[in-house]
């Protein structure tokens, strides 16, 4: 079992902090229509079993980006780099299905940090200790927004709103301050109610993954106290072992031995062994491994997993993944 990664603790860079109330509260919100995916899953499996096939979210990533490479986190702000990753791979969805590299963009963890802090607790400054919940994270993408690893400094007026680079120690102050920092007065939440993700919901089970990422196309944030080895089986699984309180993403599903595809935050060349599938470019193998549907099942208990969705519904997406490597090979 692994201790630290680039020279850090891991213990420092898990940063879950459980939150019944605060997940309940986003449960009871009435402008969701769908706040539990279970309720969404039984319709979807009903209408689309025949959809249900193993789907790998990063393809349309790397169609938009072939030289994505994902960053590390610095401080326990794991809660945004898991919805983070959720937001940039509906982009990269979206800009695939229109064609257009253009629609693609990366988001800044910086800004979910503050944001499912400061914004999502009634504005009340969060502090300089770490942590945040899952709920939080996925409420501040869809009642506030999203912003990009863009320069928004000259739209704002806020030098600090240059989020090209990442920065750890924006995250932390971010953290404090709410999304945009100190000197924002609400000016970067502007920008980010123009990029709300559609939906948020519940999931409580391995079913439910399945269902939102191999029907819907879209991706699922995993928060809990699950740990594993970080070395890859045969087959591209790793076995549970010791406690993470950590949130990561869910990218792919399988069913020929039947489970998800986790990305972590902690950088590349963190997990080893051998990848599946054995074309997975090593920018997402990396930092990548499959979870048994039994042990998402055990993930989903925690009660703070979400299906991050582009609609404003639950429904069947078409898009046709398949196509997208067909020309051109990955090394």
């Amino acid at each position: 079992m692994i201790r630290k990664v680039n020279g850090i603790d891991i213990q420092k860079l898990c940063g879950w902090k459980p939150n019944p109330q605060g997940v309940t509260a986003v449960l009871n919100d009435p402008s969701n229509p769908f706040p539990d995916f279970t309720n969404a899953t039984f319709s979807l499996q009903r209408q689309f079993a025949a959809d249900m096939e193993e789907t790998l979210l990063y393809e349309p990533l790397l169609w938009a980006d072939p030289d994505y490479r994902r960053g590390a986190q610095a401080i326990g702000s794991c809660v945004a780099w898991g919805a983070e990753l959720a937001a940039t791979l509906i982009t990269a969805k979206m800009a695939y299905k229109s064609r257009s590299k253009k629609r693609y963009a990366e988001a800044a963890t910086e800004a979910i940090y503050g944001g499912c802090r400061v914004e999502t607790n009634g504005g009340r400054r969060g502090g300089y200790s770490d942590g945040a919940y899952g709920a939080a994270a996925a409420q501040f993408m869809k009642e506030w927004g999203v912003v990009y690893r863009k320069d928004y400094s000259g739209e704002t007026g806020v030098s600090e709103h240059d989020l090209r680079r990442y920065s750890g120690s924006k995250e932390k102050e971010w953290g404090n301050w709410g999304c945009g920092g100190r000197n924002d007065s609400g000016k970067l939440d502007q920008v980010a109610k123009g990029n709300p993700v559609k939906l948020i919901s519940k999931v409580n089970s391995f079913d439910d993954v399945a269902a939102a990422i191999a029907i819907s196309k879209c991706p699922v944030t995993i928060a809990s106290d699950y740990g594993c080895s970080m070395r890859r089986d045969r087959n591209g699984f790793c076995s549970r072992s010791g406690s993470w309180s950590h949130q990561m993403c869910l990218i792919g599903v399988r069913f020929d031995k039947p489970g998800a595809l986790c990305a972590q935050s902690w950088g590349p060349n963190v997990a080893s062994g051998p990848k599946y599938p054995a074309s997975m470019p090593d920018n997402i193998a990396g930092f990548t491994w499959w979870i048994p549907a039994r042990d998402v099942d055990w993930i989903c208990r925690s009660g703070d997993c979400w299906a991050i969705g582009d609609y404003a519904n639950w429904r069947r997406d078409r898009t046709d993944f398949k196509k997208i490597f067909s020309r051109f090979t990955v090394a």
